[in-house]
């Protein structure tokens, strides 16, 4: 049950209760404030309930699916560290390095 329902349901009976109290003396057959806070409290409780059920069906519903799953993990290569060998002698050229400009911390705009 929704809120604007609850709300409805209250508006209905608040006019029941004036209606009721109007054509009757009101000590007959008019809903107290305390029967209709009753009533409204036990309407919420209800939809809150059914909501509650709703919902633990959908909870146990992806549990099932979760607990069924084939979830396989790829497999990890590891790579080698790196050797450091002393007395051997890098070959590579670090000409990327000679392609960037000097910064000496001084923006141009």
């Amino acid at each position: 049950m929704s809120v604007s329902e609850i709300e409805d349901l209250l508006d209905r009976f608040q006019k029941l209760n004036t209606a009721e109290s109007s054509k009757q003396n009101s000590s007959n057959m008019a809903l107290t404030s305390e029967q209709l806070k009753s009533i409204i409290e036990g309407a919420v409780a209800s939809a809150l309930a059914a909501q509650e059920k709703s919902f633990e069906q959908k909870l146990q519903e992806v549990q099932k699916r979760l607990g069924g799953a084939n979830i396989s993990t790829p497999e990890v290569e590891t790579y080698k560290d790196a050797e450091i060998i002393i007395g051997i002698a890098c070959s590579e050229t670090l000409d990327i390095m000679k392609s960037l400009p000097d910064f000496e911390g001084k923006n141009e705009t």
